[in-house]
């Protein structure tokens, strides 16, 4: 037998130090070409990665839908329902359901309207619904409403604690609301936050939503609803099934933006994007940041690519970031948008090749290239809503819907020039 040398490093025994040969010049050569690209490639990549779109002229955008809802967060549309929600706030809070035509066109009036429910002790307080979600595949919906006040005070004797449902869920077979279930009240729900989010997972078995309030004190978190087969939440002693996340490590409550990818999701974090990772035990959260110090960033993931997109609130910035299973990874490409003050989420348009953000007063669009990434075009239009943040895409008519406080004036008709030479009659 042939005893162990580093000739023969597999026959070294179990316990020994298992030698290797030297790679041959050629390999040596081709790892070290290898080490130098991993390491300058970030640097040889950084310039191509910030995309500047030039001031814009406004002008009107193909294919959108402007829908009055006057102080409007959040709207939903179904294509298969072909049904579109959308959230009015201001002196009588409620949900006004649209019927949708085949080409996507919005009936002129809401067939249903739907009062979102508030206790008289809480009537003097505004609520509104900060987010609303459709199950993929049941004609079930999901609305998360908030409400603006009292303060905590004793916890014991809020009465948004004891009387504030912030969970309601719909059955909307045929277009028809009925409320199933007004759910998750209590303490461990944060309020008075005036943003919000609600997002599935692949296999539509939990529903996230974004304020939860853990331990005491009180701490910023997230958590989910766990769901029936039918869509509808478990419950439990008169309760949904929840689990909950502390997220207080990320210094600011996550505001917009929810991505599911199996076991993690991926959320809108003060520096960025953050990963709850729910199978693991060791690091169950992660995240990503991006320059630019702690901000509100809105999250939206592109529904074809593995790529998340996040507008930095306030600012002219936006950042494409690629993903494996919902964990950031690779180098971010950075887009500036001359002129723009992005306050709403952003929302993708896969068959446009476009990416639609809200801002103060007006609609910016970014177009993408075939994989998702920024290109250099762009385009802005005005609208009556001094933030655009409610919106929703249809991807079966190419379809944007955005919420606006009224419909601009219509144009006034030009009347012809007149011949100067024409004699007064």
């Amino acid at each position: 037998m042939t005893p162990p040398t580093a000739a023969h490093p597999r026959l070294c025994p179990r316990g020994s130090p298992r030698l290797r040969p030297p790679l041959p010049l050629g390999l040596a050569a081709a790892a070290a070409c290898l080490l130098a690209a991993a390491l300058f490639a970030p640097s040889i990549a950084r310039a191509q990665d910030d995309i500047t779109i030039g001031q814009q002229i406004d002008a009107p955008i193909p294919g959108l839908v402007q829908v009055v809802a006057p102080s409007s967060k959040a709207m939903a549309v179904s294509d298969s329902l072909r049904l579109m929600v959308v959230g009015v706030g201001g002196e009588q809070p409620r949900l006004e359901f649209y019927r949708l035509d085949n080409a996507g066109k919005p009936a002129e009036k809401p067939h249903a309207t739907f009062p979102l429910p508030r206790a008289e002790s809480l009537k003097t307080f505004p609520h509104y619904a900060s987010a609303i979600q459709f199950h993929p595949k049941n004609a079930v919906l999901y609305v998360w409403q908030d409400i603006n006040g009292p303060g905590v005070g004793n916890p014991a004797a809020n009465p948004v604690f004891l009387e504030f449902d912030h969970l309601l869920v719909f059955s909307v077979v045929q277009g028809e609301p009925k409320l199933i279930r007004a759910v998750c009240r209590g303490p461990e729900y944060g309020y008075a936050l005036n943003l919000g989010c609600l997002a599935l997972n692949p296999a539509a078995s939990r529903l996230f939503y974004p304020f939860a309030a853990v331990g005491t004190p009180r701490h910023p978190g997230i958590g989910y609803v766990e769901l029936e087969p039918a869509g509808y939440p478990v419950m439990e002693d008169a309760k949904p099934k929840t689990r909950v996340e502390n997220v207080s490590i990320f210094s600011a409550q996550p505001y917009e933006g929810f991505a599911a990818f199996g076991s993690t999701l991926t959320f809108a974090a003060a520096q960025g994007p953050a990963v709850w990772d729910l199978d693991n035990r060791r690091a169950r959260l992660t995240s990503f940041y991006l320059t630019g110090g702690a901000y509100t960033f809105r999250l939206a993931a592109h529904p074809a690519f593995p790529a998340l997109y996040l507008a930095l609130g306030g600012s002219t910035t936006v950042y494409r970031v690629d993903h494996a299973d919902g964990y950031p990874t690779m180098l971010p490409q950075k887009l500036t948008f001359v002129g723009a003050a992005f306050n709403g989420p952003p929302v993708i348009m896969p068959k446009r090749k476009a990416l639609a953000i809200g801002g103060v007063n007006r609609l910016f669009l970014a177009a993408l290239d075939a994989k998702g990434r920024f290109t250099t075009e762009g385009a802005q239009m005005p609208l009556i809503a001094p933030v655009v943040q409610s919106m929703a895409y249809s991807d079966q008519s190419d379809t944007l819907y955005v919420a606006v406080e009224k419909l601009p004036d219509p144009p006034k008709p030009v009347e012809p020039a007149k011949d100067p030479k024409e004699k007064p009659k």
